[in-house]
C-alpha cells in the first residue's frame, strides 16, 4: 500500500477518537505524540477490518463493479481499503453516539474515575452517588441497545411504532428519558455543591449542566440555592437566598408539579473563577445570615415540599 494512502486510516483513527463520546474526553487529554500513536493503533484496526470486508466484497459481481468504478476515479492501489477505514470509523461514531447521549457519557466517565478532581466534585452533585465500577464501552452500548429494544417491545409495541410514524418523536423522547435506567449506571437524588470563588464569594446549589467531552470545559451551569461570602476558614455568611424566586417559579407550574427545567433559574459559572468546590455539608461550616455585604435579606419560609420538588426536578435529568 502506498505511503500516502495510509494517511486515510490514520485520519479514520483520529476521527473516531475525537468524535466518539466514549473516547473524546480521554483523547483531548492526550499529548500530541500519544494522540498520534493512539490514532495509528485505531487506524490499523480499521485497516485490517476494511481489508477483510473489501476482500469479501470483491468476490461478488456487484462488489467487483464498485471496485472498478472507484479505481477509474482514483487509480491507486488499495484505495478502496483506505476509504473503507473512513466509512467504518464514521459508522462506529454514529452508532455509538446514537446509543450514548452526552449525559450517559458523562455519567460513565464519572463512575470510571476519569474526571479531574474539580469535575468529579461537580458531577458528584449531579449524580448523587459515589463512583462505582461501570462496564466497558462495548458492554455498556450493548446493554443500552438491549434495554431500548426491550422497552420498545414491551411498552410501545413495534406494530404501533411502525404503524403510526407520528408516534416516532414521542417514542424517541421516551427512550431518552429512560436512558439512565437502560444503562444500569447508578444515580440517586442530586446533592448540593458549595463553590468557593477566587474573590471570596460562595455559591451553594445544584449542578444543572456540565460538558463532558472536553476536559478544559470553561463553564458550568448551577441552579443556586443561596450565595454569600467566606470570612476566615470556617465561617460562611449567607447574603442572598433564592428560595422565594424558585418557589415562585414552581408555583407558576401549578400546585404539586415539578419545575420543567432546572435551567430556568440557573446561572452560568466560569470554571476559571472557581478556587475550590465540595459537596455541600451544612454542618461543616458556621453559616450565618448577613446584612453587611449585599444588604439585609429577609428569611423566607420554605415548606418541605419545596425542596422535594427541587430534587424531583433534577432527578430526571
Amino acid at each position: 500500500m502506498p505511503y500516502n494512502i495510509l494517511l486515510l486510516p490514520l485520519l479514520a483513527g483520529y476521527l473516531f477518537l475525537s468524535r466518539s463520546r466514549f473516547k473524546a474526553y480521554a483523547t483531548a487529554r492526550l499529548a500530541k505524540d500519544q494522540l498520534l500513536l493512539a490514532a495509528a493503533v485505531w487506524g490499523l484496526l480499521f485497516l485490517i477490518l476494511s481489508r477483510a470486508i473489501c476482500f469479501a466484497l470483491l468476490k461478488t459481481t456487484w462488489g467487483l463493479a464498485v471496485g472498478l468504478a472507484i479505481h477509474k476515479v482514483a487509480p491507486f492501489a488499495f484505495i478502496g481499503t483506505a476509504i473503507g477505514t473512513l466509512l467504518i470509523a464514521e459508522t462506529l461514531i454514529r452508532a455509538s453516539n446514537l446509543l450514548v447521549s452526552e449525559r450517559i457519557a458523562g455519567l460513565w466517565l464519572y463512575h470510571r474515575g476519569d474526571l479531574d478532581p474539580l469535575m468529579r466534585v461537580l458531577w458528584s452533585s449531579n449524580v448523587g452517588v459515589e463512583p462505582s465500577k461501570p462496564p466497558g464501552s462495548i458492554v455498556l452500548s450493548l446493554k443500552i441497545l438491549t434495554g431500548m429494544l426491550t422497552f420498545l417491545w414491551r411498552e410501545v409495541g413495534l406494530a404501533k411504532l411502525f404503524g403510526s410514524p407520528k408516534q416516532i418523536p414521542t417514542v424517541l423522547s421516551l427512550l431518552r428519558s429512560n436512558e439512565v435506567s437502560f444503562s444500569g449506571l447508578e444515580r440517586d437524588d442530586p446533592r448540593g455543591v458549595m463553590i468557593n470563588f477566587n474573590n471570596g464569594r460562595v455559591l451553594v446549589g445544584y449542578v444543572a449542566d456540565l460538558l463532558t467531552t472536553n476536559p478544559s470545559a470553561e463553564f458550568v451551569t448551577i441552579a443556586p440555592l443561596w450565595s454569600g461570602y467566606r470570612d476566615g476558614a470556617s465561617r460562611v455568611f449567607k447574603t442572598v437566598d433564592y428560595s422565594a424566586t424558585i418557589q415562585a417559579a414552581l408555583d407558576e407550574e401549578g400546585e404539586g408539579s415539578a419545575l420543567k427545567d432546572p435551567k430556568d433559574f440557573s446561572r452560568v459559572i466560569r470554571i476559571a473563577d472557581i478556587s475550590s468546590a465540595a459537596v455541600f455539608n451544612p454542618g461543616a461550616f458556621e453559616i450565618r445570615q448577613s446584612d453587611a455585604h449585599l444588604g439585609k435579606v429577609e428569611a423566607v419560609p420554605v415548606p418541605m415540599s419545596f425542596w422535594e420538588r427541587i430534587v424531583f426536578a433534577f432527578k430526571g435529568r
